[in-house]
């Protein structure tokens, strides 16, 4: 019986047509992760001071500035966890509408709140806490899904776009807030309506074959002990941690808290500037890296070849702090981006070190950890905030330890 050549094309075709919707509808949902998480920057010195919780440039204000990420980013460590491992048990697809749903629940909520609410200040933590919750399993899951659906030779440009154009998310709630002088609520309305067109956007993406037929194995599936029980798995694990560390460092303080970063060495910076510059380097920086490890055949190569080179920004700021605003917005702060333009690289790489039953469970968990560093980071801030070089002298070594190990 002869082949049929019409139906072979057609199959090919529907397979790509799904791969270009997946890719599309992962980068949206980052995009939608990144806004959020970003908007949420960007909004909380306004938002602190119309709900009444604290006067602008207090003490008070930043504790309560510290609160909401702090609050986000436990949301975001609880949520790695625990979206990883559903997504290995329940199913990828699953996981990226409950996440998308909460999401969309928790930023309108946030957007209507009031000072007239009792415990306003514990409700906008809590609102954060699950908002990060449910974004946690945006870009992780979204990448098993690619890494699962498109060839080992080719998935490199998915995850590429991916993250190249959803960081852009970061640009755009800046951009809003900067430039349109966009309210702290509409910023959050926006961000939910995007939540629920996303929402219906994933209709037509399918569960991944690899799990549908891991469904049928009897292999312990999500469990995230399994990670600590094999030797490489966890020395991996580490070490994508670390080699991670320095970019949420950058995001954390230098970028998300560049007004308060700024003072430490007497400058005076819009805090939204930053965010700009520092994301658009970090997309091209992503875009240019995950190009050259499809050329090279290489996560590892394609990370070595691009930001090895780079003088490291953290260097810079440690021991040739500047005085001129400007000096950091086109110095500094495209430095940090680009030498940060490996976060697809690692996600990437840690989604093709395991098997298909606990692929979910462990991509997710580490960049959700590493997103979730600003905890220890803002503890070391709030004690040792009159010993700032001391802090940046401890980045170096976080930077220079991570660096040793990339990609073992």
């Amino acid at each position: 019986m002869m082949a049929n050549p019409g139906a072979n094309q057609s199959d090919s075709a529907n397979t790509g047509s799904k791969v270009w919707l997946l890719i599309t509808v992962a980068a949206l949902g980052y995009f939608v992760d990144a806004y959020d998480l970003i908007v949420a920057s960007v909004a909380r010195g306004s938002a602190i001071v119309e709900l009444g919780l604290a006067t602008a440039g207090t003490p008070e204000h930043k504790s309560y500035a510290f609160l909401f990420e702090n609050a986000q980013s436990a949301g975001i460590l609880l949520g790695g966890i625990l979206f990883g491992v559903l997504g290995d048990r329940l199913g990828r697809k699953r996981m990226l509408y409950a996440s998308i749903f909460i999401y969309t629940v928790a930023i309108l909520l946030n957007a209507i709140l009031t000072p007239e609410i009792p415990y306003v200040g514990a409700v906008y933590s809590i609102l954060r806490f699950v908002g990060g919750f449910a974004l946690a399993a945006e870009l992780s899951i979204g990448i098993v899904m690619i890494a699962e659906t498109m060839k080992a030779k080719t998935r490199g440009i998915g995850t590429m776009l991916v993250v190249s154009f959803g960081v852009l998310g970061c640009v755009l709630a800046a951009v809003l807030f900067e430039f349109f002088k966009v309210s702290w609520q509409y910023l959050f309305i926006i961000g939910g309506v995007a939540g629920l067109l996303l929402l219906g956007f994933r209709y037509g993406v399918s569960e991944t074959s690899h799990y549908l037929n891991e469904e049928n194995q009897r292999a312990e599936r999500g469990s995230f002990l399994l990670i600590f029980r094999n030797w490489r798995l966890l020395k991996i694990f580490i070490s994508s941690i670390l080699l991670g560390a320095p970019i949420y460092f950058f995001v954390s303080i230098p970028i998300k808290f560049a007004a308060d970063y700024g003072k430490e060495f007497g400058l005076t910076i819009a805090g939204t500037i930053p965010i700009i510059i520092f994301y658009l380097a970090l997309s091209l920086s992503d875009f240019i890296a995950n190009f050259a490890s499809q050329m090279l055949q290489s996560r590892k190569k394609g990370h070595i070849f691009l930001h090895h080179p780079l003088p490291r920004p953290d260097c810079r700021v440690v021991f040739l702090p500047t005085n001129d605003p400007g000096e950091y917005f086109y110095i500094y702060s495209p430095l940090m981006g680009f030498a940060s333009g490996y976060w697809a690289l690692l996600i990437t790489f840690t989604t093709e070190q395991v098997g298909t039953n606990i692929r979910s469970t462990y991509t997710t968990s580490v960049p959700n950890i590493i997103r979730s560093l600003f905890i220890p980071i803002s503890i070391l801030l709030t004690f040792f905030a009159a010993h700032i070089w001391n802090v940046n002298l401890s980045l170096l070594y976080w930077d220079c330890r991570s660096c040793l190990g990339t990609f073992r």
